[in-house]
Formats: structure tokens, sequence, C-alpha cells
């Protein structure tokens, strides 16, 4: 994940070759399966409740789909913390059915923005309009007003030996006051050996003391949800444990722990998805799963 100092020299320099910085100071991801189903779409902007849920039994079986929703898509999003800067893609037709991310491509992808940078070498406080041809077509563009800076790639090709690789997009980095800094990715879709993936939006916020990851998203039931601070282990029975906040908009956000959890073409298959202290009373609501995209829900009263 990227450190709050990381991502305010970034901001103070907004230069190619910070951006390099940036890139070696973001850790690697725990990997995704092909196993898992896709969340739904990742153009999306969240713009409901941000207070904490008070789940009840008459909102039970919307929040538990909330936590099905947001524990699917931390899952979609894991190794997301290891996004090269300067890779997301605009939203376009082929997002939408783009295959979620594998580990492998965002090392690629990594790599090459790595790479980017340092021939670049651009040099000074501040890089306006600057265009970068491919190697084999397309380009990309950096530029800044001071306090934004924005990188757009347009079909960005690249042989990175391992063949053609294609980026499309724009990431934003905003510095917000002194002590706080800001970088976005937007729906990032990268295409090689004739396959197109994409990964999740991301926000990354950082002050002095800490860094945020939030991603908004369009579950599969049509609704926009947000995740923050995804963590995600996956364990030697290519199950997985989660840990999540998730953020519904009429609820508003819920703490989700899910473990053991396995996927099947619909959905979750396995496992089990705990909201912890979800209710007025402190009770948790436990997800439980028994098939398919087959589960049940259940308040776990406290017992005198």
């Amino acid at each position: 994940m990227f450190t709050s100092s990381s991502l305010h020299k970034l901001a103070a320099t907004v230069t190619v070759g910070a951006f390099a910085v940036a890139l070696t100071a973001c850790g690697g991801g725990g990997g995704g399966s092909d196993a898992v189903a896709s969340s739904g779409s990742s153009g999306a902007s969240y713009s409901g409740s941000t207070s904490a849920a008070v789940v009840s039994d008459a909102n039970k079986d919307q929040a538990a789909r909330a936590s099905i929703e947001g524990t699917t898509a931390a899952v979609e999003a894991d190794g997301v913390d290891s996004l090269p800067v300067g890779v997301a893609a605009v939203v376009t037709d082929s997002s939408a059915s783009a295959e979620p991310a594998s580990p492998e491509t965002i090392e690629r992808v990594k790599a090459i923005v790595l790479q980017m940078a340092e021939q670049q070498g651009v040099t000074g406080e501040m890089v306006s309009g600057v265009t970068v041809a491919g190697e084999c077509g397309g380009s990309f563009t950096i530029g800044g007003d001071g306090t934004t800076t924005k990188i757009t790639y347009n079909n960005y090709c690249i042989d990175d030996g391992e063949g053609q690789i294609t980026i499309s997009g724009k990431v934003i980095v905003k510095t917000l006051g002194e002590d706080s800094t800001q970088i976005t990715y937007q729906n990032m879709v990268v295409t090689s050996g004739g396959v197109t993936e994409r990964l999740p939006n991301i926000t990354i916020t950082c002050d002095s003391e800490v860094c945020t990851a939030t991603s908004d998203f369009t579950g599969s039931n049509g609704v926009v949800y947000r995740i923050e601070n995804p963590d995600v282990t996956r364990n030697m029975d290519d199950s997985y444990d989660v840990s999540v906040r998730v953020y519904d908009a009429e609820l508003g956000y819920v703490e989700v722990v899910a473990s053991g959890i396995t996927f099947c073409e619909e959905g979750i298959s396995g496992g089990t998805i705990t909201i912890t202290n979800a209710t007025e009373f402190g009770e948790d609501v436990v997800v439980n799963f028994s098939g398919c995209n087959a589960y049940t829900v259940n308040i776990i009263h406290a017992t005198l």
C-alpha cells in the first residue's frame, strides 16, 4: 500500500520521476482466482450514507446482500494495492465485459509504468501537456495545475518481452492540504494476448498518520456499493478470509469478517460472513452458505 510519505513526495514534486518513487513504495497483493464470481461493473460512484448501519430483523437481508457483494468485490480487488501509479482505465464498452485483472497482469503493468517513468526522467516542479508515444501504438500524456496531476493513457502499447500489452486510462493525484494527498484510479483496463482485464475503481487518501483505500462498484444486483480497506487472505484450499468495511447507500456501512469463502459461477458457494456489532444491541449478523448462492441470515442474539 502507498505510504503517507510517498504520497506527499509524489504530490510535492509532480514529475514522471516522482511517480517511480511511489511505485517502489507499493507492496504486492495476495492474488485472485479465476473462480471468483464478478461482483459487477466497476464504473460507479457511491453517493449514499456514510454512517454506521443499524441492522435489525427488518433489514438484515439487505445488510447480508451488501456483505456478500462487498466480500466478492474485496476478493476481486485483492492485489490492487500493487496497482502501479499512473494506470487506470477510462470507462469503455469493453470494460464492462472484461475479466478481473490477474496478479500477473498487475505486475506486468507495474513494471511497464516504472520503466516508462525511469526512461522519461522528466524534471522540474510541474509537467504539463507532455505526450509520449508507445512503441507499438498509442501514447500517454501527463499534465497538472499545481495541486492536481493527471496522467492519461490512450491505447498506450509496449512489448515487455512477454508480448504486447495495451493500457488505456487515467489517474488523478490531488494535494488536499499540507498533510493530505489523494490518488484516484478509475476502471483499469489492460489488454494482452487478446484478453482484456480490469480492476475496480479505487481511491487512496493519505494524511500524516494513515492511508485509506476505498473502491466504488456496481454489484451484481445493480446497486452501487463502496468497500474500504479490504484485507484478503487466500488459504491453501483456495478459500478466502476477508475483512472489509462495506457501504450500502440506504443502510450505511457494516463491518464484515468472512472466513472460508469459496466461489461458484453465480456467486459465493461456501463459508461464513459475519457482520460484526451490527444491531443496536451490539449483536452480530451471520450469513452461512450451504451451496452456490444459497445462504441463511441470522442475528445472533445474546443469551442470558
